[in-house]
């Protein structure tokens, strides 16, 4: 929340949605203070009910998201938004820093394979979520069927740079190798063998 609410781009709504949670999520968030903080608290439904909730209370002319266990670098938003301003993209991504939280091993994440993208780290025209539709809820990694069907109608605009920290641990939903193995054949099964795809 801090690092959103820390952006150098400070014309921005910051909605945070409570899925339920039962440990100080909802203390938290109601000790912060900034007129740009949306709170929605729904029954735990799931991530992708959560991401539906955020998009449909969105008002913005871009969109990305933000899982509660990653931060954005300082100027990640005002980056990424620049291209946008340019006709002809629909989205822009960068790269990333991956820190395994076992041992505090970092790394830089390479987007120059775009197999390599997750749902953070990517702004989007919100008026392209309506053109391509959002998460199909048959896919238990939704995102990167929507990123691969935004691909496939509209242009990126590629950071070389990291702008976001994305951190790996034991409680991740991917940490969860059998279910990441079921989804990339989920994947694979719509679009093909990905040469590159993302390994978890």
């Amino acid at each position: 929340i801090k690092s959103a609410l820390s952006q150098s781009y400070n014309n921005l709504e910051v909605i945070i949605v409570n899925d339920g949670s039962t440990d100080k999520t909802h203390r938290i968030i109601n000790s912060i203070y900034d007129d740009r903080l949306i709170i929605i608290n729904q029954q735990n439904l799931g991530a992708i009910s959560a991401a539906y909730s955020g998009i449909q209370s969105a008002k913005g002319k871009y969109i990305t998201f933000l899982d509660a266990d990653d931060q954005l670098y300082p100027d990640a938003i005002q980056c990424l938004c620049e291209p946008l301003k340019k006709n002809g993209y629909g989205f822009s991504y960068c790269d990333y820093i991956e820190v395994d939280l076992s041992n505090d091993v970092r790394k830089i994440v390479s987007l120059s394979n775009f197999y390599n993208i997750m749902a953070c780290g990517v702004l989007f025209k919100s008026e392209i979520i309506k053109k391509v539709d959002f998460w199909d809820k048959k896919f238990i990694l939704p995102e990167y069927d929507f990123i691969f069907r935004v691909k496939k109608k509209y242009e990126g605009f590629y950071i070389s740079t990291p702008l976001y920290i994305y951190n790996r641990h034991s409680k991740s939903m991917t940490a969860n190798k059998k279910m990441v193995d079921k989804a990339k054949k989920q994947i694979f099964e719509k679009y093909g063998f990905l040469e590159g795809f993302k390994e978890y």
